[in-house]
């Protein structure tokens, strides 16, 4: 089996931090294609990349399958959707740090992906970039006949993580989220619901072809840790957590009605919820919250997504996300904004507040 250190965050970070920003014009996807593995091999640590395997194009015959491998909400493979130039499916480390380096100097977006289950698809495909590549972290071989119990233990030893059932003595199969159209909100409720609530509930659930909710409990120890130890915060003061989901199989067709059901069910439920921010759970990514603009994120606008997922922790993580990558080079359409150089300067002569 062979897994990719769990470093690779700082590596990408200090990849970039080591890379001079060089614009460039807009090439065309041929010429990006020549360029980024060209300059993969200038700066990858092997001798050679085995492409055939690792790189793949929209010409490539099996682009597709690759890319639909992890992708788990199927409304952002739909033709509207704007798709990777490639996919490029490291080996090792140095790849990676090639991959970083080549997609800043040739001015392409890097979306990283490991696994798929980003509920809007920002990990494989776009709203705002027309140009970005995959950089695809998700490979970890497992030979038939394995336990989910014995995968949990191997993948242990490298010190990463995998998400599967829970009975460890059963076989090992192929986990997927959902693999189908879907859309989700959520919610973190911090009074009981009253019983009218809930009818109101149950009443709109039975105007749905395919409702999905999961209520998890919160409080108790979880409640011991501080709202600003770790970037969630929604532990103290909350009584549960909601996952609100619908999900259809004739894609676009019928896309519309169900995301227009979902946003009644989560407007109907404002009463009975977080409010000042109304908390949202990241895992469970709402793009209805808002977007950035691709390049353009605007810390403002960011804020009203940024406060409902992260509360007074989203500061923290602007703060962060300021000092190491200052550039924007990491982006996505709600990632953390870097605070505008204005702002930076107010901050160094003591104007904004954060701690």
């Amino acid at each position: 089996m062979s897994l990719l250190p769990s470093s690779i965050l700082p590596l990408l970070l200090l990849c970039l931090l080591i890379t001079p920003s060089i614009a460039f014009p807009k090439r065309k996807p041929a010429q990006q294609q020549h360029s980024f593995l060209q300059c993969l091999s200038d700066h990858s640590e092997t001798t050679a990349i085995p492409f055939s395997r690792t790189f793949f194009t929209p010409d490539s015959s099996n682009f597709s399958t690759v890319l639909n491998s992890t992708a788990q909400n199927l409304r952002y493979l739909l033709p509207s959707v704007l798709k990777p130039v490639f996919i490029f499916t490291p080996l090792q480390v140095s790849h990676i740090q090639a991959a970083v380096i080549c997609s800043k100097k040739l001015n392409i977006n890097l979306r990283i992906r490991s696994g798929g289950h980003d509920y809007e698809g920002l990990s494989y495909a776009s709203k705002t970039e027309s140009s970005f590549l995959i950089l695809d972290l998700s490979k970890a071989w497992v030979q038939a006949g394995a336990t989910i119990g014995e995968a949990y233990y191997r993948i242990a030893e490298k010190s990463r993580r995998f998400p599967t059932g829970t009975a460890p003595e059963v076989l090992l199969q192929g986990q997927s989220l959902f693999k189908t159209y879907f859309k989700a909100k959520s919610d973190f409720v911090r009074d009981p619901i009253p019983e009218t609530g809930l009818e109101g509930i149950w009443k709109r659930f039975l105007q749905e072809d395919s409702p999905f909710t999961i209520w998890n409990p919160l409080g108790g120890q979880m409640a011991r840790i501080s709202e600003s130890a770790i970037p969630f915060p929604h532990r103290k003061g909350n009584a549960f957590m909601i996952q609100w989901l619908t999900y259809w199989q004739d894609g676009e067709s019928s896309a519309a009605k169900h995301m227009d059901w979902m946003r009644k069910l989560h407007n109907y439920m404002t009463p009975y919820v977080s409010m000042m921010p109304r908390a949202s759970y990241v895992n469970y990514r709402d793009l209805d919250l808002g977007m950035n603009k691709g390049g353009n994120t605007s810390f403002i606008e960011a804020s009203a997504w940024g406060t409902s997922y992260f509360k007074g922790n989203f500061n923290k993580l602007v703060q962060i996300k300021t000092k190491f990558d200052p550039e924007n080079f990491f982006r996505h359409e709600q990632s953390i904004p870097p605070l505008p150089v204005s702002m930076r300067k107010r901050k160094r002569r003591g104007g904004v507040g954060y701690h």
